[in-house]
């Protein structure tokens, strides 16, 4: 029959190794956990990089949008000033011309008071011409230069010594050269007209000229009557 001490022995090697397996199986499981916690980390992590890469990406989309905007903006601006600035070169020649006008009146005034009053007044019934103008008013204008010359022409036959007149030789060159320039001006007008409706109106340039108000200019139609303009 064993001992007692031997059965002691016994039972304590057994419970040490039942510890050992005990504290085995703690190591692994926290192991476990560990490498569980890791992926769940990992990812964590994958999932915010991809976020914050499509935000920077998104962000990067928008600035390019915003830049491109401002820059078709620009662009619309520089177009819509060009045509304004030709349309006030017009402008400059149309009220250079009508001051020749003037002095065809005073010098009609020498022979006719009641002719002379009636070119006053159809240079009275013109509207101002400028920069902010459309082809319409220069249009508009043009018909009542076009009737004080014809006025002008009943005069000459009815006085024919008035082109003799100094004043009315200079004026009437002066009327050439103006009217040249107008006729000039037009065409650059014209061209400046083209590359802003052009701008207005192709894709996806035209988002933007409706957004901000852009609109196309009307072109000066070319006639005989300016195409064959007399030399007075």
């Amino acid at each position: 029959m064993p001992k007692k001490s031997e059965i002691l022995g016994q039972f304590n090697r057994i419970a040490k190794k039942s510890y050992s397996n005990l504290r085995s199986i703690g190591v692994n499981e926290n192991k476990i956990m560990d490498n569980k916690n890791q992926k769940e980390i990992k990812a964590w992590i994958r999932k915010e990089v991809a976020l914050m890469w499509w935000i920077a990406v998104i962000a990067g989309v928008i600035v390019l949008i915003v830049l491109w905007v401002v820059s078709t903006y620009n662009k619309l601006v520089s177009l819509r000033e060009f045509v304004r600035n030709s349309m006030g070169n017009i402008a400059a020649q149309i009220e250079s011309r009508w001051d020749a006008v003037k002095s065809l009146i005073d010098a009609a005034r020498k022979y006719s008071d009641h002719e002379a009053e009636t070119l006053a007044n159809i240079t009275a019934m013109r509207g101002k011409v400028d920069r902010s103008s459309d082809s319409g008013q220069v249009v508009k204008d043009d018909n009542l230069f076009a009737e004080a010359m014809r006025q002008l022409d009943v005069v000459v036959e009815n006085y024919p010594e008035l082109k003799a007149d100094g004043v009315y030789i200079q004026a009437m060159q002066g009327i050439d050269k103006y009217e040249n320039n107008v006729r000039q001006s037009r065409m650059v007008y014209n061209d400046t007209v083209t590359k802003l409706n052009r701008q207005v109106q192709q894709f996806p340039a035209s988002i933007v000229a409706g957004m901000f108000g852009f609109r196309q200019e009307s072109y000066f139609e070319s006639s005989t009557a300016k195409a064959d303009m007399p030399s007075w």
